[in-house]
């Protein structure tokens, strides 16, 4: 009897490694069809991450109704102005026949919701300000526009998301540091500003400079300062920022070396056979 018994549960463990085997097997396969979608419509170098969360797969694939899906994708172009954006995102019930995701032919995606965000990287703001070496770092806004700033933004977060850890929010501080020619003096330059969303793209505003080189050191003489100002001035549309899948960005944050955009679309249909919008 006990034989038997055995050999049952054997087959019944084999069989079950083999449906876990084929599921994964058409989720990387519906994954790599994605993949290859998106690297076209992103002109990237190479495949980006895509992941299909949830299992089984095949009960999402069979209802044409998958619960999560997220894509990362590095080093991404943007209106040869940008080089190197890293594009996130994460899609909620995303609505397509199974057999039009595997053969790649997708004219229509139906999507209940999108978290999206892309981080630009000092590198490519520096070469928009002709600052080679700029760095950037996080600040409160305390110390760019004054005290109480930073509490009174806070303030206004809670009231606007209640319950919401660290919600997304429309401005905060920034320091950008490098070296620029000034009077012919090679000078290290640190620039106090707000980054803000305005019109789905973000503007960099700087409001106060410090300065060091081998001539003078500190804060600048207020004429000097509205002078130099807009050399570090600059903004990004939403069209430069390549925004993923039709978000439009609503919050900011600044992260040493970044500056991170980030938005959310609901109820999106992307059409005309791509991928992203």
């Amino acid at each position: 009897m006990k034989k038997p018994v055995k050999i049952t549960v054997i087959v019944v463990v084999v069989l079950a490694g083999l449906l876990v085997g084929a599921d994964y097997g058409l989720a990387a396969a519906a994954e790599y069809q994605v993949s290859k979608k998106m690297r076209t419509n992103l002109n990237l170098a190479n495949d980006p991450s895509v992941n299909i969360h949830g299992f089984p797969f095949i009960t999402q694939a069979l209802a044409g109704d998958y619960q999560d899906i997220t894509v990362n994708a590095t080093g991404v172009p943007a209106k040869n102005t940008l080089r190197d954006l890293e594009v996130d995102a994460d899609l909620h019930n995303v609505r397509v026949k199974l057999s039009d995701l595997l053969s790649g032919n997708v004219s229509q995606v139906r999507v209940d919701e999108v978290d999206g965000q892309v981080k630009v990287k000092a590198s490519d703001i520096g070469r928009l300000l002709g600052i080679p070496d700029l760095t950037i770092n996080p600040v409160s806004l305390d110390t760019v526009v004054g005290a109480g700033a930073q509490a009174a933004q806070d303030q206004r977060m809670k009231l606007q998301y209640p319950g919401v850890t660290n919600p997304l929010t429309s401005e905060a501080g920034v320091m950008l540091s490098g070296s620029t020619l000034i009077a012919g003096e090679q000078t290290t330059v640190n620039v106090y500003g707000v980054i803000s969303v305005t019109g789905g793209g973000i503007t960099i505003a700087p409001k106060n400079v410090q300065l060091t080189n081998g001539l003078v050191s500190g804060t600048l003489p207020p004429s000097v300062l509205q002078a130099l100002l807009p050399k570090f001035q600059t903004s990004l549309s939403s069209s430069t920022l390549q925004m993923p899948f039709a978000v439009q960005a609503t919050g900011v944050q600044v992260e040493s070396g970044a500056v991170v955009v980030q938005g959310k679309a609901d109820n999106i249909v992307l059409s005309s056979g791509t991928l992203n919008q």
